[in-house]
């Protein structure tokens, strides 16, 4: 999740909890001590919020829903084939090419795969556990449907957008904004000012509108 999804009053109560001797600083020892013990309950929740109201839609739901209990038992029991609970990125990565659910054929996409496994994975471990693989399997629906959009108005094949590009995803998508407000995203967005948005941040844009 990218860091504007906190605010202002979030990241200073991160601060806080780092800076342990409360000196207004923070060492390599304590952000290393910070790393180790993992995140706090309160931004495990607010992680967990933000793709649950805004990084999974109505079409993601709607296509996990075609999967019955039992199905989805299956697949997590091939997709952990060594029986250990978590699921890694390779493993996600396999079991989405040689055991996905007949209509989940062509979905395959390794950048859009990886958004989806950040995404739902809600305690940070890195790992997806069996209590977040039904947001897995939103999430790899959703996201795949982001790179098409992405990806057709991506005309030279770059994987990133130009202003031209992500303007015109807007007129695709028949949102009200202006062409003032769309530039002033799209500089929002393009942090480095090097006049182009890649995939993550245009889902982070993507899933900023869908919850307002």
């Amino acid at each position: 999740i990218a860091p504007s999804a906190f605010s202002d009053e979030d990241m200073t109560k991160v601060f806080e909890i780092v800076d342990t001797n409360g000196n207004g600083f923070i060492s390599a020892a304590e952000l290393n001590a910070y790393v180790q013990s993992g995140p706090g309950d309160a931004l495990i929740q607010a992680k967990a919020g933000v793709k649950s109201s805004a990084a999974v839609d109505s079409l993601a739901q709607a296509r996990v829903r075609a999967l019955d209990d039992d199905e989805i038992e299956r697949l997590w029991s091939r997709w952990d084939g060594n029986g250990n609970g978590k699921l890694s990125l390779a493993e996600v990565d396999r079991g989405l090419k040689e055991y996905p659910p007949a209509e989940w054929l062509g979905l395959y996409n390794r950048k859009s795969l990886a958004l989806a496994m950040k995404t739902a994975d809600v305690d940070w471990s890195g790992y997806i556990r069996r209590t977040e693989f039904d947001l897995l399997l939103r999430c790899i629906v959703y996201f795949r449907a982001l790179w098409d959009l992405f990806d057709s108005r991506d005309t030279d094949g770059d994987h990133r957008l130009e202003l031209h590009e992500f303007m015109q995803i807007a007129v695709d998508l028949g949102m009200d904004l202006s062409d003032r407000e769309l530039r002033d995203e799209f500089q929002r967005l393009d942090t480095n000012g090097g006049g182009m948005v890649l995939f993550e941040e245009f889902c982070e844009w993507m899933g900023m509108h869908q919850a307002t």
